[in-house]
């Protein structure tokens, strides 16, 4: 299974567009994950996945 360098097989889409990717890069580095009233302490998977919802 060949996956792109983002981890993607070459026939899954970007589920973000470039600016939401930016933000969404922007809130982690700048905010744990408490301050955004999600119920983690540190940046995990689970955490992110959380924050896109």
């Amino acid at each position: 299974m060949l996956r792109t360098e983002h981890g993607r097989k070459p026939s899954e889409k970007r589920r973000l567009n470039a600016t939401q990717e930016k933000e969404v890069c922007r809130l982690i580095t700048n905010n744990l994950p408490e301050q955004l009233k999600l119920p983690f302490a540190l940046w995990t998977r689970k955490a992110v996945a959380e924050l896109l919802e």
